[in-house]
């Protein structure tokens, strides 16, 4: 990144570069705490993931940029890779990220594989002394002083023109993994106000018909920011699926939920419905890991080894 004197929306490029990691650092202290409820969802998800049968490696891409989703991992003792390398200052390898075939057969397919498509809170652009080599490395558990310059958005586009950096080489892993062949795509807490992720999906969804998305929407199926970030732009598309608290594309066609039947004796309620508010409530990703424990099975995680206290 180059810094010159000159002024742009009242800004010099060394004012508006320590703005840049003034906004970071206080990102990294709202979101480095521990969740009020612990890490139970997170664990037990992952839980759930080393418990099912699967042929191909389970890939996470997220957008948010805390250390849950790793954390839940490791309670849960699922061995997972993210594309950094090493144990003192791990850094962030592009050939090992690139993960063609040859490649991804090296890694055990039991292995989670875990993509930060905006960045994390533990990643920081650092020079190496001995050689003087830049690098991205993962320092989570490390206050960053005030020179550090993190790699979390908004610091996004000022990494994009490279090649080697984290960013562009996990939006390729995501294009890359749904442009052809069979896969599903499982989405939940994600708003499609991304565009260029959102290009990857709506494109990839049009010219690869064996691949299958199905979404968790937190909000109505109706509203505003729904039809027009995701419904609108995949008009016709007819192997995407949405499924809201109130209602639900399938196929293309959008309707209203009628409500599940009784459940069966001995089972309280559906762990996917609300009958109180009459709501469909996977949209919500602290239902999620309760469904796959209840509906389908899984190992649940003891609540002293996520930081929860039992209930009483």
């Amino acid at each position: 990144m180059y810094l010159t004197t000159s002024v742009c929306a009242g800004f010099t490029g060394v004012e508006a570069a320590e703005m840049d990691r003034t906004i970071c650092r206080a990102i990294y202290k709202r979101v480095k705490i521990e969740p009020p409820k612990g890490f139970s969802f997170h664990a037990n998800l992952a839980a759930w993931l080393n418990s099912i049968q699967r042929s191909q490696p389970v890939e996470i891409f997220s957008t948010n940029y805390d250390l849950l989703i790793e954390r839940g991992l490791e309670i849960a003792g699922v061995p997972y890779f993210d594309g950094f390398i090493g144990s003192v200052r791990p850094y962030f390898s592009d050939a090992a990220s690139e993960l063609d075939d040859e490649a991804h057969s090296r890694i055990p397919k039991s292995w989670v594989r875990l993509w930060k498509l905006h960045g994390s809170i533990g990643w920081r652009n650092a020079i190496e002394d001995f050689t003087g080599e830049k690098k991205v490395v993962a320092l989570p558990l490390l206050e960053p002083g005030s020179a550090d310059d993190l790699m979390i958005f908004p610091s996004h586009e000022k990494y994009a023109d490279s090649r080697k950096l984290p960013f562009v080489a996990f939006h390729d892993r995501l294009r890359r993994l749904t442009a052809a062949g069979e896969s599903l795509l499982l989405i939940a807490g994600y708003s499609f106000g991304d565009e260029h992720i959102n290009d990857i999906l709506f494109g990839n969804l049009r010219a690869n018909n064996r691949l299958a998305i199905t979404v968790f929407m937190f909000d109505s199926i109706e509203s505003s920011q729904i039809q027009t970030n995701l419904l609108k732009p995949t008009k016709g598309i007819r192997n995407l699926t949405v499924y809201g608290p109130d209602g639900a594309s399938i196929g293309g066609v959008l309707g209203k939920w009628a409500g599940p039947p009784k459940p069966p004796t001995g089972v309280d309620k559906w762990p996917f419905w609300d009958e109180g508010k009459k709501e469909f409530t996977l949209g919500n990703f602290t239902n999620v890991p309760t469904f796959l424990q209840e509906f389908i099975g899984a190992r649940t995680i003891r609540p002293a080894d996520t930081g929860v206290a039992p209930s009483k």
